[in-house]
């Protein structure tokens, strides 16, 4: 090799094809053949929610095949989800693979759910009340959040304007904290929306009624060794729900007032564990949720 002039090397290569089967999470909650499982699992990745410029979980599963949102009540107007044509208490909503949410919750809880904690989403559509218990006979919605990789701090907000200038204002918060060696971390996640409640035909009565949450939470790892994790998580959503007529006047004055005013806590503590040599696997989990 010199510089003063350039050496042209020419390799010849041969084709070759390796073929392996792809690999999916099943609905029995371990990795299969894609031609051997049972039931097809459909993710919804953080990319759906960012090109539908979703705030919550709500407004993102309608994108899903065989899932549809609807709002099943005039004047407080609580979204439900339908898998497969049946009601939202027949669905079972997971978070991290575990049940957190009750069926209640997961009815008033769907537009509390930031979509900036939202890792992905894993539908299982069909009868898997055999693995999930009796609440998944339509099929399940498993919420897989995220998990802290790197520092990181954000704020955004999404303002919607309706007609007559009501407004629809969800702001939110996110962080995330690593340790220098990655054996521990934190992420922390709060949303706030202010939704004013709209009357589409003038009649006096809400279509879309008014709106005012708070969620909080956040989900922290420490690894107690190289082949153990012990994760811990929790949620808070207040929400307030007013649809009706005469919204600024107290629930007995109006015709009809239908309000909703809770808190939901929730939380879950885990504690995973790898063999070295990969062959057994150890998980011990415990998760309670109180409704008020």
């Amino acid at each position: 090799v010199s510089k003063e002039y350039t050496t042209d090397v020419h390799f010849a290569m041969e084709e070759e094809t390796i073929m392996t089967e792809e690999v999916v999470v099943s609905a029995n909650r371990n990795e299969v053949s894609r031609k051997m499982a049972p039931v097809v699992v459909n993710v919804m990745s953080a990319k759906l929610f960012d090109s539908v410029n979703s705030t919550d979980l709500a407004k993102t599963l309608n994108f899903q095949s065989g899932l549809r949102v609807e709002n099943s009540c005039q004047n407080c107007a609580f979204p439900q989800v339908r898998i497969n044509g049946l009601e939202g208490p027949y669905s079972q909503i997971l978070i991290n693979s575990r049940p957190i949410i009750s069926a209640l919750s997961g009815v008033y809880g769907l537009e509390q759910l930031p979509a900036s904690m939202i890792e992905r989403v894993e539908v299982v559509r069909g009868g898997g009340s055999a693995l999930f218990g009796s609440n998944a006979i339509a099929g399940v919605v498993n919420i897989i959040t995220k998990e802290p990789q790197r520092n990181l701090l954000s704020l955004s907000n999404t303002t919607g304007i309706m007609e007559g200038g009501l407004t629809d204002i969800s702001t939110s918060l996110n962080a995330a904290f690593v340790s220098d060696d990655y054996r521990a971390g934190a992420y922390v996640f709060g949303m706030i929306r202010d939704r004013d409640a709209y009357d589409r035909n003038d009649d006096g009565f809400s279509e879309i009624p008014t709106i005012n949450s708070e969620t909080i939470g956040f989900r922290t790892y420490y690894k107690t060794s190289a082949y153990s994790k012990l994760t811990a998580e929790y949620h808070h959503i207040r929400e307030f729900r007013r649809g009706g007529d005469q919204i600024d006047l107290p629930p007995h004055m109006a015709e009809i007032a239908e309000q909703v005013d809770h808190n939901i806590n929730g939380g879950s503590l885990r504690w995973n564990y790898f063999s070295p040599n990969s062959r057994h696997f150890v998980n011990l989990y415990t998760s309670a949720q109180g409704i008020g």
